[in-house]
Parts: C-alpha cells; structure tokens; sequence
C-alpha cells in the first residue's frame, strides 16, 4: 500500500508536492520489492462523513495522476472514509481498481485512531452503479464484506449473506479483514467468504505478514498489506521488510 502523507487542508500537511515525492518513492519501493499492484489510500483523512472535500479530490487526482506517470505497476485506490464518487473519478487520472471498505454493509464507523464522531454508512448501490458506468471504465471493484473499523447495524447479518449481496452488486473481488489496520482475518473466516465466493476471487485486506501469510492465503487468490512491509513508525515502505514477505506469494 501507498499510504498518503496528510494532504492539503489538513492542518499537518507537508504540501502535495511532498506528499507526491512520498508516494513516488513508496511506489518505486513496492514495485523494485515485487509488489503486483499498488493502492493507494487518503489513510490521514478525517472526514465526518463518508465523502471527501473537494480539496481532497483534487490532491489526489494529482498523486494518481503523478504516479501513473510512473508506468511501474497498476495503480488502485481507496478513498477513505468510503468515497466511491472520487473513486472512480480517478479511473481516468490512471487507477485500475477501485476498493471500498464498505459496499453493502449498513455499518456504523467505530474508529480506535480518530476522534471523528460516529457516523453511519449505507451505500446507494443505484447511484455507485451511476459513478461505475460514466467513469470506471474497466475498474476492477474490490468490495469489502463485514469490514475492519465499522460496527454491523444489523448484527445478525452473516459473512454469506454479505458475499452474495456483494457478488450482486458486481464485485470483482472480495475483501476480507480482520477488525482493525493490521488485524488478521481467522483463515476460517477468509475460507467461510470462499466458500460462498461463487469463483469470485477473495482477498485478504489487513493483518498479513511472514507470520500469518500461509494459512490466510491458503484460502485466497492474494492480499492488500499495508502494516508489515512499513518502516516502524508507519510512514514509508520498509524494503526489508517487503523483501522478506515477498516469497510468500509464490
């Protein structure tokens, strides 16, 4: 993953000229590593709702754009909190794909890391089908099922009936956390998302390291990693640690 520096109009901000010199190199560093792909994710933002400023939109149309450039590897993103309208509006500034934590969860945020208060999350499928067809292009769709950082509405939903609405909403992959950033999934849970898959690529989207890669990916086509293949204090790719990871995907 290509973690974002904050971007401008939050009060830390290093500038976006900085902030594109960051995910250049993170970049260069993932793909000398072996990395497929690359995500990139606004992970700094603190929006109280699940869009994004303007401002925020037009930064990162910059860094994708930037970093295309690149030509290095396929270039995804998440637009956090879960905005799918920018998502997708960067296809043409150079992403592949597209991944949204939430899909079709009806989810209340319960981030440890902000103090953003609580806010619900209900995607309007209808109107994401909109944003797809006029700007995605042939975006892949990565959908996460019962994702890390929020809290169920309805708890009594299950991983199965979370998949098959997602398969109808036409994801291309799905996505399968644990809790939290860097918590891994149980590989009975990645297997239970398999299960009811229906050939649908799953992947597994937090906690997968040189520890818990083998059994996770048992029962997955691959992984997002963000937290153990980054430098200690989480602010850029760690190549020995990349490199070390690197041969458990085959």
């Amino acid at each position: 993953m290509v973690h974002l520096p904050p971007l401008p109009g939050e009060p830390d901000s290093p500038g976006l000229e900085a902030v594109v010199e960051h995910a250049r190199a993170d970049l260069r560093a993932l793909a000398a590593g072996g990395a497929h792909a690359a995500l990139i994710e606004n992970w700094k933002d603190h929006s109280p709702s699940p869009f994004v400023g303007p401002e925020v939109a037009a930064s990162l149309a910059v860094v994708v754009r930037e970093l295309a450039r690149e030509d290095l590897l396929p270039l995804g993103v998440n637009v956090l909190p879960n905005d799918y309208r920018v998502a997708f509006s960067l296809v043409p500034c150079g992403a592949r794909f597209v991944w949204l934590d939430v899909l079709v969860d009806r989810v209340r945020s319960d981030y440890a890391y902000s103090d953003v208060p609580p806010f619900e999350v209900d995607v309007d499928l209808a109107d994401l089908a909109r944003w797809r067809s006029r700007l995605g292009g042939d975006a892949a769709l990565l959908g996460s099922v019962h994702p890390k950082h929020y809290a169920l509405l309805d708890p009594e939903d299950t991983l199965e009936a979370s998949t098959a609405r997602a398969l109808a909403a036409g994801v291309d992959a799905l996505v399968v956390t644990g809790s939290a950033t860097g918590s891994a999934p149980t590989p009975e849970r990645v297997a239970q998302v398999r299960a009811a898959a229906a050939g649908t690529p799953v992947i597994v989207g937090s906690g997968v390291s040189v520890d818990t890669a083998g059994p996770l990916l048992a029962h997955a086509e691959g992984a997002i990693v963000g937290t153990s293949i980054k430098t200690p204090d989480f602010a850029r790719v760690d190549p020995e640690r990349l490199s070390a990871l690197a041969p458990c995907f085959g």
